[in-house]
């Protein structure tokens, strides 16, 4: 079944953020946590695979800071076409023969430019190379600017017509960074043609950001210092208020999904 299908028929559980775990494992020791997928491809492809195990109906690429600005940082920035195609390889080689979605991920650009032209070509050349590595679904991730967000969204039009998540970071109250407030984001979202819309945040937030009326699946990510039971719990709360694709952040292992696939054992919405 095809990604907007499945998630249009039933909640699906989402994995948790490959680079913090990978973090968390010992690996990249302050350096780029993308570049592990030329240096270190059997630990990328074995969390890709944890969380497969664990139940995740949807793994994202090892590139959220995967563009030239930010790899720019770890002297990489002539690779982004090598990391990112590697990135997709990994994902799609783990979740190969499993029915498991795909998601070519990309955050912000962390700074740069602000000219939405010269942006959208960055976010061009890292999408190009993902897409190139075999993912057929776009996440694009915690985005807290609007405009740079719907600049990424333009970028995908352009190099492919494959479904796009996007997501906004906000708060507890629901409003972003600058005081947008979601669901304000969420219109502006789907007017740029985004098939999923939701946020993304350090912790939990509460059921009732998700009483919207939109007319595509909503998404959350969220991190968690908690027990993988109190994140199951968590999850279950927004998926009982409308979420139909819920996944972690930071500090989200494969046994926090386990817990919460489990007690979702995919049931119809």
């Amino acid at each position: 079944m095809d990604f907007l299908s499945e998630v249009q028929s039933r909640v699906l559980p989402a994995d948790g953020a490959p680079g913090p775990l990978l973090r968390a494992r010992g690996f990249a020791h302050g350096g780029s946590v993308e570049e592990l997928c030329a240096s270190q491809p059997d630990a990328v492809r074995q969390v890709h695979a944890d969380f497969i195990g664990a139940g995740s109906r949807l793994i994202r690429t090892n590139s959220f800071a995967g563009n030239a600005v930010q790899l720019a940082e770890h002297a990489c920035a002539h690779r982004v076409g090598e990391l990112n195609w590697l990135a997709s390889q990994l994902a799609v080689s783990a979740a190969k023969g499993t029915g498991v979605h795909v998601a070519a991920c990309l955050g912000p650009l962390g700074g740069g430019p602000t000219d939405a032209a010269a942006r959208r070509a960055l976010f061009e050349e890292q999408l190009g190379a993902l897409l190139d590595g075999g993912a057929r679904l776009v996440l694009l991730e915690g985005f807290s600017d609007l405009d740079e967000l719907v600049t990424a969204i333009e970028a995908k039009h352009t190099l492919h017509h494959c479904p796009v998540i996007a997501t906004v970071v906000c708060d507890a109250a629901g409003e972003m960074p600058d005081g947008t407030a979601v669901a304000t984001a969420f219109a502006r979202l789907r007017a740029a043609e985004a098939d999923v819309v939701g946020v993304s945040c350090e912790r939990p937030v509460t059921a009732t950001l998700f009483n919207y009326d939109v007319d595509v699946p909503l998404a959350v990510f969220h991190g968690s210092s908690s027990s993988p039971e109190e994140f199951s719990e968590a999850c279950r709360a927004l998926t009982a208020a409308g979420a139909a694709l819920v996944g972690g952040g930071r500090g989200v292992t494969p046994e926090h999904l386990a817990a919460f696939a489990e007690a979702l054992t995919l049931p119809p919405k």
